[in-house]
């Protein structure tokens, strides 16, 4: 049995329908409903039609309607695709009408998505309102003000050009101020640069009086030691106990070694070029091994690997040499707190001019390396960029003055030499010494009868 409530919805639905439509038709405004994927027009009124062309578009998919600007059809599409509304906001619209000619008018184009009780977009609502007249009315207020202010702008045209010349005037004495002041800053930069490169000479030439004098004293107490150390092994000369005369024999090495520094102290604070002489850096390290042993204070293990050839010469100061075998094996050892392995090794290379390219400061040629390489904490990328700076250090304040490595690459350099580093955080540091090898030296592989300038192993 049908139900006479809802027969009386149905039809209360079907006449707000049909006056809706009734009076969509009607609307002065064009209005039209495009629907499914396709977005197929599903109604549209007259005005709508009249921005067609005056054509039927019911049942017409929106991409089939050329007549339509290509502005509207976008705007419907990305409203579909989007879900949001979009306007066009004064659009200019071709009207074409049968037997006459086409017609601009302009139009403020909403298109609105509809969504159904699911929320997806059904469909699109197009509202174009017409605003020709508005328009028209703000081009005609434009343009008349265009021409009155035409006649101001003439009136302004001698004014604005002496303003003009004026600002320019202006700008090139500002530009002739910004030079000048710029050239004061920089000069100004300069005599602060001077002054503490000033400070800094006098700071130097303080400390090397400072070393002179004491080095000088330091040498004379040294000498007194060598002489009671030859005493002394003058006096035990004929005693029997090899391991006493081993010891006095160290203690007058070691001092004579200590004032071979003195000298290079004195050398240093005074000014006095180093005199290089021909050097067999294996000779060096052997004469060294013993210090660098007490120096690694027990908890180090030092790997010496002498050349399998005999070693070419090179031209060098010995006593520098040593300095800087003990810099490098002192700051080994402060990088391995828990122990590690020191190794110290030579060999000959020949640098061709590809090879003289890797390492900066070389030329094609023969060459001796000396190679440090331990295995401590290494160093960062940032630490590594800086350590032959001057006063650049890591250790704390008391340990360090930063002046190890800054000597180390200046004795390198007085030599004709170049220092190069490897190093990273964890895995330990390398650092590679390369001398000329003077050229009446050739390398002769070690043999029997034919040993080796130094001996090599662990000690």
């Amino acid at each position: 049995m049908a139900d006479p409530v809802a027969d009386h919805h149905q039809e209360d639905r079907l006449r707000g329908a049909a006056l809706m439509r009734e009076l969509l038709l009607r609307l002065p405004a064009a209005v039209a409903y495009i629907a499914g994927p396709d977005l197929i027009f599903e109604f549209a009124n007259e005005q709508f039609r009249r921005y067609a062309g005056g054509r039927e578009v019911i049942g017409v998919p929106l991409r089939d309607v050329p007549e339509l600007p290509g502005q509207q059809r976008e705007l419907a599409e990305r409203a579909a695709r989007a879900g949001q509304a979009r306007t066009s906001g004064e659009s200019e619209v071709w009207v074409r009408r049968p037997g006459r000619e086409p017609e601009q008018v302009f139009a403020d184009v909403v298109c609105q998505p509809v969504r159904d009780e699911a929320g997806k977009v059904g469909g699109v609502l197009l509202y174009g309102h017409d605003v020709t007249a508005h328009v028209l009315a703000r081009h005609r207020l434009e343009a008349r003000g265009q021409q009155r202010s035409a006649g101001r702008q003439a009136a302004r045209a001698g004014a604005a050009e002496a303003a003009a010349r004026r600002a320019k005037a202006r700008v090139a004495f500002l530009e002739r101020v910004r030079q000048r002041t710029g050239q004061l800053a920089q000069l100004e930069r300069h005599r602060r640069e001077l002054e503490t490169e000033l400070r800094q000479a006098e700071r130097f030439q303080a400390m090397g009086q400072l070393t002179s004098g004491i080095s000088h004293d330091f040498r004379n107490v040294l000498g007194i030691i060598v002489g009671y150390a030859e005493m002394a092994e003058d006096i035990t000369e004929h005693d029997r106990d090899p391991e006493l005369q081993r010891t006095l024999e160290e203690i007058r090495c070691t001092a004579e070694r200590a004032v071979d520094l003195c000298g290079e102290l004195l050398r240093f604070s005074q000014g006095t070029p180093p005199v290089l002489k021909k050097v067999d850096l294996n000779d060096v390290i052997s004469c060294t091994k013993s210090l660098l042993t007490v120096s690694m204070g027990g908890r180090v293990e030092v790997d010496f690997e002498p050349c399998a050839v005999a070693l070419p010469t090179v031209r060098a100061d010995r006593t520098q040499m040593e300095q800087v075998l003990l810099n490098l094996a002192v700051n080994a050892r402060d990088a391995m707190q828990r122990g590690g392995t020191l190794r110290i090794k030579t060999s000959a290379v020949d640098f061709d001019a590809n090879r003289s390219r890797l390492h900066r400061g070389t030329r094609p040629g023969r060459y001796v390396e000396l190679l440090v390489q331990d295995t401590g904490t290494g160093m960062a990328a940032d630490v590594q960029a800086k350590i032959f700076e001057r006063f650049f250090t890591t250790k704390r304040l008391g340990r360090g003055t930063g002046l190890g490595l800054c000597t180390v690459q200046g004795i390198i350099a007085e030599a004709g030499g170049t220092i190069e580093v490897d190093s990273l955080e964890g895995s330990g540091t390398t650092f590679r010494i390369y001398l000329p090898a003077l050229p009446d030296d050739r390398p002769q592989l070690a043999g029997p009868g034919r040993p080796s300038s130094a001996g090599g192993g662990r000690f």
